[in-house]
C-alpha cells in the first residue's frame, strides 16, 4: 500500500472511532467551498473594476464559459440551459471578439459542436465575417483559417454570400 494512503486510512479510522458531538456534524463549516469560491470571484471582480478597465484574462474566461456550458448542456440534453448559454454567448461574442482567445473560442466551438447543430458555429462565423479585416492581422486567425477546413468553408461561404 502507498505510504500516503496508509496515513490517510489511519487518520480516517481514528476520526471515525473518536466520539463527536452530533450538533457539530449537523452544522456546516464556517467557510465552505462555495463561500470561498464566491468571495474569490467577488475579490477578482473588484480588482477588475478598480481602474474601469476589464482584465484581459477575465474577458477570455467569459468568452469561453458559455461555449463550455453550451457543450455540456447539449451532451446532457438540457435544452433550456443550452438555449440560455447560446443567448449569453451570442451577446458576449459581439463585444469580446477582440479578445486574445477568440481564435481558441472558435476552435472550441468547432470541436464541441456537431455538424447538425450549427447555431454556435454560425455565431462565430458571423462575428468573424463582420470583423474579418481586423482579425486577418492576427497570425493565429490566419493559421486557424488555413488549418480548420470546416471553419474556412463556413467563413468563405458567408463572405461570398452562399449558404449551403
Amino acid at each position: 500500500m502507498v505510504p500516503r494512503r496508509k496515513r490517510y486510512l489511519k487518520k480516517s479510522k481514528s476520526l471515525a472511532s473518536s466520539s463527536h458531538d452530533n450538533t457539530e456534524l449537523d452544522q456546516p463549516p464556517p467557510y465552505s467551498i462555495l463561500q470561498y469560491g464566491s468571495s474569490t470571484i467577488m475579490a477578482e471582480s473588484k480588482e477588475h473594476l478598480v481602474n474601469g478597465v476589464a482584465n484581459c484574462r477575465s474577458d477570455d474566461e467569459e468568452l469561453m464559459k458559455d461555449a463550455r456550458v453550451y457543450a455540456l448542456a447539449d451532451y446532457f440534453l438540457m435544452t433550456a440551459l443550452k438555449e440560455y448559454a447560446f443567448q449569453r454567448f451570442q451577446t458576449k461574442i459581439q463585444k469580446l471578439w477582440i479578445s486574445e482567445t477568440f481564435v481558441d473560442c472558435i476552435l472550441k466551438v468547432y470541436r464541441t459542436t456537431n455538424d447538425d447543430d450549427k447555431r454556435m458555429r454560425d455565431s462565430v462565423v458571423q462575428v468573424a465575417r463582420t470583423y474579418v479585416n481586423q482579425l486577418w492581422s492576427n497570425k493565429r486567425f490566419q493559421d486557424l483559417v488555413q488549418e480548420n477546413g470546416k471553419f474556412a468553408v463556413d467563413l468563405t461561404a458567408t463572405l461570398i454570400g452562399r449558404y449551403y
